[in-house]
């Protein structure tokens, strides 16, 4: 008789990991697609912000609609797969284009004209739940400042250098920069800046300017840190002028940004931060650590600052109605702090 030519395919640890993985993946995937992603994902919205035309919402996931249109898309949805902090987003076929993206996409201009120098630095970190970190250039270099902080990347990293390094390295709120020590440690000259209340464990006599009681305080004439507590008891936003002139030192002060409301940049951590499903500002109840009546009065006392965009550590970024206007911005954030508690109280959450 002669032998079976259906010969049993010999089960190799990459064969299992492959099936594994295809176990894994989302059911609400475009079949043909290179791109999937897998069940990790959180739900975040990250890639669906970063490249809306590939990735779209199915429940509480999100899910490859399409395949890119062209290499621009391509590109972006790579930068979505380089962000994403669970390593959802994946290639059925390897494409020598992802090298190109690490090597020379982060980080990345978010609005060369609406937000001058304002750069979004991807690597979210599955350690801080996603956080959005963010570098302002600023001075030609001089002075940059990080806002919270990516998971350790060595070529994001040179990246950064090359426009200037990094002066400040803020912390809007506890666990939003895991990896804070890698970072100084490559930018050792880099000041990290935290509120007391929110210095961990781990952050304890490693943090060089520490911020007492309930501020404001002022790093440049361009730049202001507030105090918002509600998600954490340290919780800060930073408030940035681009055409400010700058000075130096970190002080405390009440004066506002010479830029004016027009151009002022509101980066909220999780305080405050646009729920594409609820379609509306957020403050992300059901995230929050701390007292949702202290984080509605943050959120309803930033009316009272002067800025237009709002860059968030959660959620997604935003144009305040109105350019800013202070009548505009005061009766919105209002709104959206009554929401905010609102939702918190139906939801059953401690207020």
């Amino acid at each position: 008789m002669l032998p079976s030519m259906h010969r049993p395919v010999k089960e190799t640890r990459h064969r299992t990991l492959m099936r594994a993985r295809a176990k894994e993946e989302s059911l609400g995937n475009a079949v043909d697609a290179n791109l999937y992603v897998d069940r990790s994902c959180s739900g975040c919205g990250t890639c669906r912000s970063i490249c809306p035309g590939v990735f779209g919402a199915l429940g509480l996931q999100s899910v490859v609609e399409r395949e890119p249109l062209d290499k621009n898309e391509t590109r972006a949805a790579y930068r979505a797969m380089v962000t994403c902090s669970m390593g959802a987003i994946r290639l059925r076929k390897p494409d020598p284009l992802v090298k190109e993206v690490v090597m020379h996409d982060f980080p990345t201009p978010l609005d060369p004209v609406a937000l001058p120098g304002v750069y979004f630095l991807g690597y979210h970190n599955r350690e801080s739940m996603g956080v959005t970190p963010y570098l302002i250039v600023r001075d030609n270099g001089e002075g940059n400042i990080m806002i919270d902080a990516p998971r350790f990347n060595g070529r994001l990293a040179q990246q950064i250098e090359s426009l200037g390094g990094v002066r400040y390295m803020i912390v809007t709120h506890e666990g939003s920069a895991p990896h804070h020590d890698l970072w100084h440690a490559f930018f050792p000259s880099s000041e990290r800046v935290v509120h007391r209340m929110d210095v961990t464990r781990e952050m304890r006599g490693q943090v060089e300017a520490i911020l007492q009681g309930k501020g404001p305080w002022r790093i440049d004439e361009d730049v202001k840190i507030v105090a918002l507590p509600g998600y954490s008891p340290g919780s800060i936003g930073v408030l940035y002028y681009p055409s400010s002139v700058s000075s130096n030192g970190i002080e405390e002060g009440s004066k506002s940004g010479e830029g004016g409301e027009q151009n002022g940049i509101l980066f909220s951590g999780r305080t405050l931060g646009w729920s594409a499903r609820l379609n509306r500002l957020d403050g992300f109840a059901q995230f929050s650590g701390g007292s949702l009546r202290k984080q509605a009065a943050s959120i309803k006392g930033l009316g009272k600052e002067d800025f237009a965009w709002i860059l968030p550590a959660e959620g997604l970024k935003f144009h305040l109605p109105g350019g800013g206007n202070a009548e505009t911005r005061e009766r919105f954030l209002a709104e959206a702090a009554e929401l905010f508690l609102a939702r918190g109280r139906v939801g059953g959450l401690n207020v």
